[in-house]
């Protein structure tokens, strides 16, 4: 099994599927934070408090399918929060440390961004076809009421009618995409 079947597993409440994620990604991803961190001991604090939040919060994690990116995203954002936190007087060291994760960050950033919005695909699949191409095109290529109308003959108001259907029946994925930005940027 892989990463994925493991978060998979865990999210529906598997202890054996949190264990083995645990046993596959918490070497690497101590590693990072000790890097990024430069002490062990806080680095472990770290990764443990992430490990323990993840199994918290199993049941409303979101469906990923780069588990790693997404938890050494996860990571870095905890780095963050704890260098704030401290507030760390050696200017050098913390500059050095934050221009590392910023190197790190637009690889993760844009495979999480990827990951929400197939979440999101993967919800209009689910939207009757009508609505689902009026929300694409307003929603997904930024295309003005007025031209959507014009384009499928159909009144403006029609168009924002299916608009706000379509986000009522999305609004439980956009929620969870939502929360899987908040605890990136925790």
């Amino acid at each position: 099994m892989d990463v994925v079947n493991y978060w998979n597993l865990m999210r529906s409440g598997d202890e054996e599927g949190f264990r083995l994620l645990y046993k596959s990604l918490w070497k690497p991803l101590f590693c990072y934070a000790s890097r990024l961190l430069q002490d062990k001991d806080e680095a472990q604090d770290l990764i443990q408090e992430l490990f323990s939040q993840l199994w918290v919060k199993h049941a409303t994690l979101p469906e990923v399918t780069q588990v790693e990116a997404y938890l050494f995203t996860c990571t870095k954002r905890l780095v963050l929060n704890h260098f704030q936190a401290r507030h760390i007087k050696d200017k050098h060291l913390q500059a050095f440390a934050l221009a590392n994760i910023k190197e790190d960050n637009n690889t993760f950033d844009r495979l999480l961004e990827k990951d929400m919005h197939q979440l999101v695909l993967s919800g209009m699949d689910e939207l009757p076809e009508r609505m689902r191409e009026v929300f694409y095109l307003h929603r997904i290529q930024h295309i003005e009421v007025a031209d959507i109308a014009k384009r499928m003959n159909i009144s403006e108001q029609t168009v924002r009618n299916q608009v706000n259907l379509a986000l009522k029946r999305l609004r439980p994925l956009i929620d969870v995409a939502s929360l899987l930005l908040f605890i990136v940027k925790l």
